[in-house]
Parts: structure tokens; sequence; C-alpha cells
């Protein structure tokens, strides 16, 4: 995608490291209309050469939750035909969850699917992973280096969110559908991240 063709404005939050209320929010326009790949581009600036990890849940999503389990079993579909490592697993999701500061509400506790997956930086190239980056809302954890990817994939529902801020470069959260992200991170700081978007 042309520079010129995607608008990227950056916020500074005055939030704290968190991983539903990021220090940095991200709002871009293409010059299409909804995502049209905005969203892997701006990965792609911030990511750089770096492998990354893609968690997706069915709770992460704004629609019904049956279109919420419809698109994640879709997504999962595609992780597996790009035979990449993951990690899946179906828990009982909370009733309230807030994401960017939405409250995403429900009237009960529900299954849901938590996929986590390893991407490759070959991979990332791949015309399947655009589908995916702009069709689904997810985090995105910029890896720093992985040694044994299935083995890390395996623990990462283990880790607490400051564990993981801690390991990663930093944590990147995409709600395609609102052409909106935010970005904690414990290592890189505003000027870093203007630097690595080119604005």
């Amino acid at each position: 995608m042309a520079a010129e063709n995607l608008k990227i404005k950056f916020t500074n939050t005055g939030k704290k490291e968190n991983l539903d209320l990021p220090q940095f929010s991200i709002t871009y326009k293409t010059a299409g209309k909804g995502d049209v790949n905005g969203s892997y581009e701006i990965l792609s600036r911030l990511k750089k050469e770096n492998d990354l990890i893609v968690e997706i849940k069915s709770t992460l999503n704004f629609g019904s939750d049956a279109e919420n389990e419809k698109l994640t079993a879709n997504c999962f579909d595609e992780i597996k035909k790009m035979d990449l490592l993951y990690h899946h697993k179906k828990v009982q999701a909370p009733a309230r969850t807030t994401i960017l500061s939405i409250l995403t509400a429900r009237n009960k506790t529900v299954d849901a699917h938590e996929i986590w997956a390893y991407i490759p930086d070959s991979v990332w190239k791949e015309e399947g992973l655009r589908n995916i980056v702009s069709a689904y809302a997810a985090r995105y954890y910029i890896a720093k280096k992985v040694e044994n990817p299935q083995e890390f994939l395996n623990t990462m529902e283990q880790m607490s969110d400051d564990e993981k801020r801690k390991h990663f470069e930093m944590v990147v959260f995409n709600a395609p559908v609102f052409c909106q992200m935010g970005i904690a991170s414990c290592n890189l700081t505003e000027s870093d991240l203007k630097g690595l978007l080119g604005i």
C-alpha cells in the first residue's frame, strides 16, 4: 500500500502499560472503504523483520456470540491451511470484557475459543495473512526471539499480562472493524513507535 493512501493518527492515551487500556492508540484511514489492508501495513511497519504471535479469541470480536464463533472458526481454518504452529483452547468467557476502552457486554458467560499462532516473518508476507489481519480483531505479540515456538505457544495462556509485556517488544491489539489499534510496550517510547510508523 502506498504511503499516501494510508493516513495514521497516533495518540498517547496517558495510560500505564495495560493490554486492555494501552498506552498508545492508532486510528487509520485508507483510500478505500473500511480496512483495506491498512492494519496489515501498520503492523508490517511495527514488526519490521521480526516474527510475531497472533492471539485470536471469539470474544475479541464485536458481533453476536454466533457471529463471533463463526468468525473464529473461519480464522482457525485459515491458520491450519497455512500450516502455522498453533495452540487452541476452549474456555468460559466472562459476560463483560473491556477492549480499547469499549465494553463488550453479554447476558451470560459463553463458551469461547482462544487460538495462538506463531507467524514467522517469511509467512507474514503471504496473501492469506493479509486476509486474517483485515478481517479479525486480534492481539499481535511482536517477538524479540522465540527459541521453541510450539512450546512457547503452549505456555502463552499461563503468562500474566505483565509477563507478556516484558517478554515482547510490544503488544498490538487490532480492531479492523473500527480501523483502530492499541499498543502496549515496556520497551519502546512514543518517539520509537512514531519512527517505526514513519510519522
